[in-house]
């Protein structure tokens, strides 16, 4: 099977299409060394409701977060 070929994919290797490759390995003890902000102890949340499911919609689709959606179907 040959591999397709796509923006981000020449067939043999997968490449970042804006020609910026990251930091070279040299960059990781610098990067280890540099002081870092304290992790927040806690971080405000908004509780919301999601909206109800519309019966004369096909489905309903509220994002929860990051990778995290709600889908209501009949």
């Amino acid at each position: 099977m040959t591999p397709r070929v796509s923006d981000h994919f020449d067939g043999e290797r997968f490449f970042n299409p804006s020609l910026a490759n990251g930091q070279p390995m040299s960059a990781g003890p610098k990067m280890l060394a540099e002081p870092r902000s304290a992790w927040p102890t806690s971080i405000p949340v908004l509780h919301r409701t999601p909206q109800p499911h519309d019966p004369s919609a096909w489905a309903t689709v509220t994002f929860i977060g990051h990778s995290t959606f709600l889908i209501q179907t009949a």
